[in-house]
């Protein structure tokens, strides 16, 4: 793995389906993707190759930040691949991909691979540490 990739483990104790379900229903999304220390304000999403989605994360302050793509890839419930974006404002390059793969452990249980791919190093720590706190959201959630 290169320095501009982060890879994030976790299994989640929910059916594969429904863990695909909350990473592509803007429903779901509304209810845990975000950091921790924010809240997700608006999520919508097109599922489709081509298709749109966003997701506003709210701070304490009332300050929104929005990511964006697009759909790549969809295999479901195996795998889902959407381009990364920040709107505009953030400091971030715009060359970001992530990958997520799911993988059914029992019928109870599935492990994600979250795979986020930049254009350069910078942005990874600060990522890494964004994605730990949402998947540990979606755990809550799910659980």
């Amino acid at each position: 793995m290169s320095d501009n990739t982060l890879e994030i483990k976790r299994v989640i104790k929910a059916p594969i389906e429904r863990v695909f379900k909350a990473f592509t229903n803007a429903e779901d999304l509304k209810q845990w993707h975000s950091p921790m220390g924010l809240s997700t304000a608006m999520a919508t999403s097109d599922l489709r190759v081509g298709g749109n989605y966003s997701i506003a994360m709210q701070n304490q302050k009332d300050e929104t930040f929005t990511a964006l793509g697009e759909y790549k890839e969809i295999d479901e419930p195996n795998k889902l691949v959407f381009s990364w974006n920040w709107k505009e404002g953030m400091k971030m390059p715009v060359d970001s991909t992530v990958t997520v793969r799911f993988t059914k452990i029992n019928d109870d249980s599935t492990e994600i691979i979250l795979t986020h791919e930049f254009a350069m190093p910078e942005p990874v720590e600060g990522h890494k540490k964004g994605w730990e706190g949402v998947l540990t959201k979606l755990e809550e959630y799910l659980g």
